[in-house]
């Protein structure tokens, strides 16, 4: 027998919004997080590490991090990359982001690659300006 509940609540459902910062690895779970959204694996020498992620059923997730220069085949292993890393044109929207952490105008060797799967959309940049550690900046999202 069903019964008629008369207290439903129709306010809409407003986003999730989460904006994080870890100096290292050490936040488990925000790195499980970023890990799961965006799809792919920190290496272990990954630093200085600040995520955005927003959504309700379809999920965007940008993130900034640094890695030693030697763990960036590591990390390209892990992403949705389709194709090598080849140089690219800066974003449109580099200098108009909202988030202080997120400098891709500011950098002198943009390398990049993107892929995606049937629900999910990845692109990656890399900052190669300086030689020995590089400034990785993912984008992703569900669709």
């Amino acid at each position: 027998m069903f019964r008629a509940v008369d207290n439903f609540d129709s306010t809409p459902m407003s986003e999730l919004e989460s904006e994080e910062y870890s100096p290292d690895l050490s936040n488990t779970a925000m790195i499980s997080s970023v890990e799961g959204n965006a799809e792919f694996k920190f290496p272990s020498s990954s630093r200085e590490i600040y995520a955005y992620t927003t959504g309700f059923r379809d999920i965007f997730i940008q993130t900034r991090f640094t890695i030693n220069a030697e763990e960036l085949q590591e990390l390209i292993s892990t992403t949705r990359c389709e194709e090598p890393l080849h140089t690219v044109e800066k974003p449109a929207e580099s200098s108009l982001s909202k988030f202080d952490w997120w400098k891709i105008a500011e950098a002198k060797t943009l390398m990049g690659c993107s892929g995606s799967t049937e629900n999910f959309v990845q692109m990656i940049f890399v900052d190669m300006t300086n030689s020995e550690a590089y400034i990785v900046y993912i984008k992703g999202g569900t669709h």
